[in-house]
């Protein structure tokens, strides 16, 4: 590869990340939003959470991606010690998950707008098990 991403800055939903040739090591930004004056992601984010009656607290949930792939990550790596992977040394991960929401039964059924889901690592589990 002759260019690669150097660094990721962030914005909220935005990032941007800059790209760095390895021949030349000449740097270049580009953006995931364009700033042409028009509603961008970060905009249209809180319009669309506010819109369906929901506010800072789920908006701030959309921003536990890093904790996820940091989470993702170390489960792959422990798969990979564990010699978890296929023929193409794809580690594969085993995973426990659930979800759930609430109804509400105020005089009507309804079906809730938010509920909850977790995805654990097969070995986290473990780990908690045999401590």
């Amino acid at each position: 590869n002759k260019i690669e991403i150097v660094n990721e800055i962030k914005k909220g939903f935005i990032s941007q990340f800059v790209l760095q040739c390895n021949v030349c090591k000449v740097e270049h930004t580009i953006s995931t939003d364009k700033n042409d004056g028009r509603l961008n992601t970060n905009g249209a984010a809180v319009t669309g959470t506010i819109s369906i009656g929901c506010g800072f607290s789920q908006v701030n949930e959309f921003e536990s991606w890093d904790s996820m792939i940091t989470a993702g990550r170390e489960e792959a790596r422990l798969a990979a010690e564990n010699r978890d992977v296929d023929q193409n040394g794809i580690t594969l991960i085993a995973v426990v998950a659930d979800g759930a929401w609430c109804k509400r039964l105020y005089g009507t059924k309804y079906d809730a707008k938010s509920g909850a889901a977790c995805i654990i690592g097969y070995f986290w589990v473990l780990e908690i098990n045999t401590a």
